[in-house]
């Protein structure tokens, strides 16, 4: 069979399934993408980068994003149309629906199976203010999100089949659409995302790294530090938390960027922002950048404390791929977490975004981590039994192939 991913990143969500189908010498699979990870390959895939014409920047943000949405659209609209001149014409096309990548897929391939992948539906708040009082937009404001739910309602009528990771990501669509949404995640790797093997060193650093022999580490991951994953709460409580454990470390991993929130108004980055506010030894503060799966692994294993805090938002990979590799976790007491860490058994949840209660559980948690072995391993024990891949894969394809039918 012949199989089309479509997704502005490579390979995201889809990274097992296009995977697991290429495995298979009968089957011919493409992906098309805008933006490549350099770390990984999928054998047997056929990747395709897209180039997307970036409209000018302007003030007016829904213009921007509708030239934007549109202009990808037509990129991925092409590259399809070249793919069927070329004698490709996919049994299934599995797509994210979110970004306008998929706009032309039932022009061009009317015949194709379509799986639709549904990750957020944006409702009356921007995620990054539902930590600010619930604060309420100006219609102006939302317009750019009002935009990408589009693209998601017109592929919602066109799909075959429609997936959502979470029940919580799939409760905020609509409710007379719901029914057509089946929940299943895409999967954590509990073979590569595992704790470290007895006697395996841990965190390897040189003597002028500011690492070697650091004994009690705190870690925070984040594709972008931003308000829609608590980094302002999280840098603001880092003093009390220095102050009170005088041994401890922090690592930061992740880009410097907004990825979910609009920029600053001042324009400057929140880690700029952060540094200027909260006064905190560099020397024992680590910001690092993206990091390597096998890098990142690392510092997962090598953690004392792994913090994730998010608004109402889309879950992280990175809460479950840390609970995987049984790290003890502290995390934002939102309702995307609720779904995964049960308070006290398999993790622990605060409020958010409370600084002083975050840096209070932190403190504590330090404290007391020699006694808490059981929650770290209730947490691997979570993800092995409700997000391992090697259970959920099958009925994903279980589900891609019976679309088909």
């Amino acid at each position: 069979m012949n199989y089309l991913f479509l997704h502005h990143n490579y390979p995201a969500q889809f990274r097992f399934t296009a995977a697991a189908l290429a495995g298979h010498p009968e089957n011919r699979v493409v992906f098309l993408t805008e933006h490549q990870r350099g770390d990984v390959t999928l054998t047997g895939v056929r990747q395709g980068i897209v180039p997307v014409p970036q409209p000018k920047s302007t003030d007016n943000q829904a213009e921007y994003e509708t030239l934007l949405t549109l202009r990808r659209g037509e990129a991925f609209g092409n590259a399809m149309l070249e793919l069927r001149r070329q004698g490709f014409t996919p049994d299934i096309v599995f797509d994210h629906c979110g970004w306008g990548c998929s706009l032309f897929v039932k022009d061009i391939f009317p015949q194709a199976r379509r799986v639709s992948y549904f990750e957020w539906y944006f409702n009356k708040l921007y995620p990054q203010d539902l930590s600010a009082g619930n604060r309420e937009l100006s219609p102006a404001l939302f317009a750019p999100q009002r935009l990408r739910n589009q693209c998601q309602l017109d592929a919602l009528v066109d799909c075959d089949m429609a997936i959502c990771p979470t029940e919580w990501q799939k409760s905020q669509y609509p409710a007379e659409l719901q029914p057509k949404i089946r929940v299943l995640h895409d999967g954590i790797d509990p073979a590569f995302f595992s704790p470290a093997a007895e006697g395996e060193p841990l965190l390897q650093e040189t003597r002028d790294s500011g690492l070697f022999g650091v004994t009690e580490l705190v870690t925070y991951v984040a594709r972008g530090f931003e308000p829609s994953r608590g980094f302002p709460e999280f840098f603001r409580g880092l003093p009390a938390v220095l102050q009170a454990r005088p041994d401890c470390h922090v690592i930061i991993a992740g880009a410097d960027r907004h990825v979910y929130d609009a920029p600053r108004p001042d324009r400057r980055t929140w880690l700029q922002a952060m540094r200027a506010e909260a006064a905190v030894d560099e020397s024992r503060v680590h910001i690092l950048g993206f990091q390597p799966y096998p890098r990142y692994k690392k510092l997962l294993q090598s953690s004392s404390l792994h913090v994730y805090l998010t608004t109402p938002y889309v879950l992280s990979w990175s809460l479950l791929e840390a609970m995987s590799c049984g790290c003890l976790v502290l995390a934002s007491d939102t309702p995307p977490v609720r779904e995964a860490v049960r308070d006290g058994l398999n993790g622990f949840l605060t409020p958010f975004p409370d600084v002083q209660a975050l840096s209070a559980g932190i403190i504590e948690l330090l404290e007391t981590r020699e006694n808490l072995n059981h929650v770290r391993l209730a947490a691997r024990q979570s993800v092995l039994d409700n997000y391992n891949v090697n259970t959920l894969l099958p009925r994903q394809l279980q589900l891609i192939h019976g679309a088909a039918l």
